[in-house]
């Protein structure tokens, strides 16, 4: 919980510079200058906040109550993601970045496309499988390696790729295992 009371209280009733009201909360004294910045902006005087409860100050002073939320994402159409990933050669990075041109290509600042790490456990997430044994057995293999051994190195199932089902861990009927797997340079290094 915030301690906005405290702060304006040590602040504004006892007079405290910043870093003494920071070593009294225990808090940072960049934490303590953003709550008396807000207040500021809020034009809010102790004699006002003296008033208020904890929760009805934070109401105030903060947009998103409770936490900092971050700004909203749009969301990703699953079901064209999953179209896009049975074409062959299609990865999953190559779905996440067409999906983020889009999204920054329509230029509404408020919203934001997930980052790839987000994106990718949705999908999986929406999928309800898991990859393939062998991709997973590369990976772990390049994994942890020196800079020779396959460090920096992304490997990630391509199209048609043997998956399961988490639940049962069998394959489903029809589905063939394809050891078609994408090895990409992670962070844009070739080597």
């Amino acid at each position: 919980m915030r301690r906005i009371r405290e702060v304006l209280r040590l602040k504004y009733e006892c007079g405290l510079s910043h870093r003494s009201v920071s070593a009294s909360t225990g808090m940072s004294k960049g934490s303590v200058s953003d709550y008396l910045r807000r207040a500021d902006e809020a034009c809010l005087t102790w004699e006002q906040a003296r008033e208020l409860d904890e929760a009805a100050l934070e109401r105030l002073l903060f947009r998103a109550v409770g936490c900092n939320e971050p700004p909203e994402r749009v969301p990703i159409d699953l079901t064209w993601a999953r179209q896009e990933m049975r074409k062959t050669g299609v990865t999953l990075q190559l779905v996440w970045a067409e999906y983020r041109e889009a999204v920054l290509a329509a230029g509404d600042p408020a919203r934001r496309p997930y980052q790839y790490s987000q994106f990718c456990e949705l999908y999986r997430r929406h999928e309800g499988k898991v990859e393939c044994d062998a991709a997973v057995l590369v990976r772990r293999h390049l994994r942890g390696r020196g800079r020779h051994g396959g460090h920096g190195v992304s490997v990630e199932p391509a199209a048609r790729s043997c998956r399961s089902d988490a639940p049962t861990g069998t394959r489903g009927a029809g589905s063939a295992c394809n050891d078609a797997t994408a090895a990409r340079p992670h962070g844009g290094n070739p080597f």
